[in-house]
Formats: C-alpha cells, sequence, structure tokens
C-alpha cells in the first residue's frame, strides 16, 4: 500500500482515502495501525469477510435499526 499512497502523493494528492473490500477490509486497517501513514485521511471497508460468509447481520443486527422490517 505505501508504495500506491506514494505513486498518488507523486501525482501531487497529500491525503488519500484506502478502500479495501473483502479481505482487504481487513488489510486497510492494519496497514493504518502499524504505519500511521500521514498521507491517509480516510478508510473504507466494503464487506468484509463475515458479511462475506453471509453474517452481515453479525456486524448490524436488524434490531438495532429501530424497529426495521426484514
Amino acid at each position: 500500500m505505501t508504495a500506491w499512497i506514494t505513486v498518488v502523493a507523486d501525482l501531487g494528492f497529500h491525503r488519500v482515502a484506502l478502500l479495501g473490500h473483502s479481505l482487504g477490509a481487513m488489510k486497510v486497517p492494519y496497514y493504518q495501525a502499524q504505519r500511521q501513514d500521514p498521507r491517509v485521511a480516510d478508510m473504507i471497508v466494503a464487506s468484509p469477510l463475515l458479511a462475506a460468509d453471509g453474517r452481515g447481520e453479525d456486524l448490524l443486527p436488524w434490531g438495532s435499526l429501530g424497529g426495521a422490517a426484514r
């Protein structure tokens, strides 16, 4: 990730957002926790493995939506 962030920084972007999907949804926050790269402004995690395994409700149980119907 460091190499890609450097490429983007060399193009003139000083702050970047990292997007991780599936297994990348775990790698992005891990990278930032380890490196604390000041060029990273935001992190986006999409469809982490838990959701990909059909366990999305474990991340956001329906009861927490204020009575929304399934």
